[in-house]
């Protein structure tokens, strides 16, 4: 008997009566034959249609069961095992723990009830095109593959929890219903082969492979997972060996999650749609990826991949990312080891999070979009990228982009983005380090070629990268920075091993750079600095560019920059030169350039600048010269340089058409070298009422150059010139001044080592003070006057009418110091004139009693105030000469008389007593001059004296003649002998001072 036969004998015992469709199926069983239901009309032959199959197509479940549990029916099946299409079977297939030798393939079917086949045991399980209820296969051993493809359907929940298959799970073009709960769960099962659930794949409810293991891969592209109210696809925890592709019109409504999965290979989600509006989209939090991972799809909702690991690298080139009221993805401590590409049309609608996220490779967002207005785009912070960032070329971001603590290796290239925030900085980067540069710049293009807009780089908001350290540059090239009212780009204590370029930078808001340290230089060459936001109150600073304690090793460059707001470099260190050469910096309510205490070891050029509001440079430092041709500062209602107590250890120059409409101060300034303000302009005219800031022109009290001061050659000054105690070594210049009759100069207790001036330059009357004024000579050229009479009227320049008639003011020192200069040049008739000269003028305007007053006129008339002598010998050779006739006369009649009575020799004559021959001689001329000589004894006066009662008559003919009364002798006498003492006395001062001059 055949194996049919047996198998035929065995079911009719069995089952009592065989219908034909039994017949057909044992038939083909025993033969290892096909058993074909089907209808030859393909159209009937949708098992979606079986409830109109007729009895012929249908099949008792339990004879599937008995031919695979009976051991005598089993031996009967052929290698092939149990094949059948077509038909339909309306009872439950019941075979739980039944371990079936061969494969049951079942095409095209219809079972109406469900099917039970937990922890059993088949070589292949087929259902291919099949329709189905519920399965339970949970702990099925499948030694081959499950096929449930090609139009399989079930209507229930599919169950291969925990089971093991040694082949594929293939799912391909099936449809698994069970709307609102899972549809196919193969939790915990291991496959040893590939998994499919693509190319058509339907799952109307939950998929779950959960703690699934599979050796191949897993093929989800072109699958349909539908499970809106939670999770269409949980893969969480799954092991997966190959790769996992989710891709080629892949499409999810509910939660793909992936959480704990391990995947050996790569990621693909290309072309995908992942649909979970107010949930997660895709959930791949402590993924664990051993390729590459290409999330390159569609996702609506939180994509999700907190903690998840990449061997490779992240592709999300032209992936679309929407869930706008919250994350769009969130990557928090995300782990790859390869690259982030989130570029070249990547859009995101909502926050893009990759806190904590380590990034072996680049990090490249190139012509990315990450929308999330109202909050962060990109949250980065603690960021750590061993290659680079790339927020570049067409990228743009409406929220704001933050790595704020994170470390890039290489660089952070912002080059042509466009980032946007209302609630924040655009850009913020507090406390990032980078290894190389930070790009925050527009693409360079050629002077020939059109700008294209996407190739600038727009921030709107503002950038901060506060407390930065940065290995390279740091580089805003053409950049626009915009945040009205507050900080367009905020990068306080930052460290740059290279540059900081903001050349060509357009800065609406504040620029800080406090306290920061650059190693290269600082380029701001025709940058724009714009705070134009009007102060709440006269303390708040308004400075455009702010860069106080800053300290850069290179230079600082300017050059053509425009600030309307001011620049302010307070204390700031620069290694080589500080260059604002043509720029324009405008802050007229408070300082244009205000850089108190700089040190600058080069030099600092504010050539051609132009400046409205104070340029200060209070006690800077200066290496090498100060120069500031050609600028223009303006600062009507107040100062326009101020510069007291600067050291500088070159020259300073403002010549050339240098233009200062408001004082200039140089208090305290220490010049190693020149002061050089030739055709330099200072005026100090303004429209505010302020006596005190108008008059400074130049102030520069205190002041120590060690070269020459060059004020000349059209040197124009409307305002005072003030020197006071200052120190010039070498020439002091003051020719060529225009507009003199508006000038005030003021150059008391100064000391100069040579005057160089010429008499058109001197100030009009009363505006001119020399009071203490030391200098060692006045230059010896034809143009500069040397004599004393101009010399006179120079130093009476002091004094105006008014000082003469109030006579409250002289100063006596100018005079003497004048003196003391002609005397060492050889001028001794020079110095005399002007040592008189200070007499006169200290009667003019020295406020004196009278008795000074007269004593001072006395010693002028008589002496020209002891410096001329001879005057009072001549007046002495005129009394002299005077007093001979007077005491000859008396002599001859008479009334000059002995003083001694031994004069006398006694004779009884007639004639009277006689005068002894012995007794001294009478000589009027000696007489004369023993009476004006005092203390000196001639034998004259102490032997003859006028007798005051005497009278004679001196007889000039027998006619004529005059008489001579001893009284008038007398009070001659003691006239000429008053007037010598006086005469004596003055000769003697005036030899006195002259000796001593």
């Amino acid at each position: 008997m055949d194996n049919t036969s047996k198998l035929l004998e065995l079911a009719t015992e069995m089952f009592r009566t065989l219908t034909e469709a039994d017949t057909a199926l044992f038939k083909a069983v025993a033969t290892g034959a096909l058993a074909d239901y089907s209808d030859p009309d393909e159209k009937k032959n949708d098992p979606s249609d079986a409830k109109n199959w007729g009895a012929e197509r249908v099949i008792e479940a339990d004879r599937i069961v008995w031919l695979c549990a009976d051991a005598k029916a089993s031996q009967l099946v052929t290698f092939r095992g149990i094949v059948v299409k077509g038909a339909r079977f309306d009872s439950e297939l019941f075979m739980p723990y039944v371990k079936v030798r061969f494969p049951l393939e079942f095409e095209r079917c219809c079972f109406s009830e469900r099917i039970e086949l937990h922890c059993g045991t088949v070589r292949d399980l087929c259902l291919k095109g099949s329709h189905t209820r519920d399965i339970n296969a949970d702990g099925i051993t499948v030694e081959g593959s499950v096929l449930l493809r090609n139009g399989f359907r079930s209507e229930g929940q599919v169950q291969l929890m925990r089971a093991q298959i040694e082949g594929d799970l293939d799912c391909c073009a099936a449809q698994f219903v069970n709307a609102e709960r899972t549809a196919l769960n193969a939790n915990d099962s291991t496959i040893m082969g590939n998994c499919f659930m693509d190319s058509g794949f339907e799952a109307h409810g939950r998929v779950s492979l959960c703690r699934a293991s599979i050796r191949g891969v897993l093929h989800c592209s072109g699958g349909h997972f539908d499970n809106p109210s939670g999770r269409a696809v949980d893969f969480s925890l799954l092991k997966c060996g190959g790769d996992v592709f989710l891709k080629t019109n892949f499409q999810a409504m509910g939660e793909v999650c992936l959480a704990g999965a391990t995947i050996g290979g790569n990621l693909e989600t290309i072309g995908a749609q992942f649909a979970n509006r107010d949930g997660l989209a895709f959930d791949g939090e402590a993924l664990n990826v051993g390729g590459s991972m290409h999330l390159k799809s569609s996702f609506e909702g939180e994509v999700y991949l907190s903690g998840a690991k990449i061997e490779k690298s992240l592709e999300c080139d032209k992936g679309h990312f929407v869930n706008p009221d919250g994350y769009a993805i969130n990557a928090d401590s995300l782990d790859i080891r390869g690259s982030v590409f989130l570029r070249d049309g990547f859009e995101s609608q909502g926050g893009v999070v990759l806190i904590g996220a380590q990034i072996g490779g680049d990090l490249d967002c190139t012509k990315g979009q990450f929308i999330n207005p109202d909050g962060i785009a990109i949250d980065a912070n603690q960021l750590e990228v061993n290659g680079s960032v790339f927020l570049c070329h067409g990228f743009m971001a409406h929220g704001t982009v933050s790595i704020a603590g994170g470390r890039i290796r290489i660089n952070f290239s912002v080059d042509s983005g466009h980032f946007a925030s209302q609630n924040g900085p655009a850009i913020f980067a507090e406390g990032v380090h980078v290894g190389g540069s930070v790009l925050l710049c527009s693409s360079r293009f050629k002077p020939e070629e059109k700008e294209k807009p996407e190739a600038r780089l727009i921030a709107e908001g503002g950038v901060r990268l506060s407390r930065a350290t940065i290995g390279g540059d740091l580089n805003c090239y053409r950049g626009k920075f915009i945040n009205l009212g507050g900080a367009s780009l905020s990068a306080n204590r930052v460290k740059v091993g290279g540059n900081v370029v903001l050349k060509e930078l357009e800065a609406e808001g504040t620029v800080w750079l406090v306290g920061s340290s650059i190693y290269g230089s600082l380029d701001c060459d025709k940058g724009h600095f714009i705070n134009t936001i009007e102060p709440e109150n006269n303390d708040e600073d308004i400075s455009a560019l702010i860069a106080d304690d800053l300290k850069v090793e290179g230079n600082v460059f300017l050059r053509n920059a425009v600030a309307k707001g001011g620049i302010r470099l307070l204390g700031a260190a620069i290694g080589k030169t500080l260059d604002c050469s043509k720029g324009h910096f405008s802050n007229e309510k408070a300082q244009a350039l205000a850089a108190d205490g700089v040190k600058v070891e080069g030099a600092v050029f504010l050539k051609g600048l132009e400046a409205d509001g104070e340029v200060r440079l209070r006690a800077a430092m200066i290496g090498t010269n100060l120069e500031c041709d050609e600028g223009h500062f303006r600062n009507e209602s107040g100062y326009a340089l101020i510069a007291d107590n600067i050291e500088v250890r070159g020259s300073v120059f403002l010549r050339n058409g240098f233009i200062a409409k408001g004082g200039v101060i140089l208090q305290g300034a220490t010049i190693s070298g020149k002061l050089d303000c030739t055709t330099g302009h200072f005026s100090t005219e303004n429209k505010e009422d302020n006596e005190e800031k108008k008059r400074i022109a130049l102030f520069a009290n205190n002041l120590t150059v060690e070269g020459s001061v060059f004020l000349r050659k059209d040197f124009t000054v409307q305002g005072e010139v003030s020197l006071v105690h200052a120190i010039i070594k070498g020439m002091f210049y003051w020719s060529d001044i225009t507009s003199t009759e508006r000038v005030r100069l003021d150059l008391r207790y100064a000391r100069i080592g040579t005057i160089r001036d010429d008499e058109k330059s001197w100030p009009n009357k009363g505006q001119l003070y020399l009071h203490g004024l030391v200098y060692d000579q006045i230059h010896n050229v034809k143009e500069v006057p040397r004599d004393a009479k101009r010399r006179i009227d120079w130093i009476r320049r002091q004094y105006n009418d008014k000082n003469e008639e109030a006579k409250t003011e002289f100063w006596p020192q100018p005079y003497e110091q004048l003196a003391k200069v002609l005397l060492s040049s050889g001028d001794d008739a020079g110095a005399i004139k002007l040592l008189i000269a200070k007499n006169k003028d200290r009667l003019r305007f020295a406020n004196l009693t009278w008795l000074n007053r007269f004593g001072l006129r006395l010693l002028g008339f008589f002496v020209g105030y002891g410096y001329r002598p001879f005057r009072a010998a001549v007046f002495g050779l005129i009394l002299l000469f005077l007093g001979w006739p007077v005491f000859w006369a008396a002599e001859c009649t008479e009334v000059m008389t002995p003083v001694r009575e031994s004069a006398y020799v006694s004779e009884d004559t007639e004639k009277g007593r006689h005068i002894s021959p012995d007794y001294p001689a009478f000589s009027a001329l000696l007489y004369s001059l023993d009476v004006f000589i005092p203390l000196v004894d001639l034998h004259q006066r102490s032997y003859w004296q006028p007798n005051a009662n005497k009278n004679g008559w001196f007889s000039l003919s027998e006619e004529r003649g005059f008489p001579v009364k001893g009284s008038f002798v007398r009070a001659w006498l003691i006239i000429e002998t008053l007037a010598g003492w006086v005469v004596v006395t003055l000769l003697i001062f005036s030899v006195t001072r002259i000796v001593r001059t």
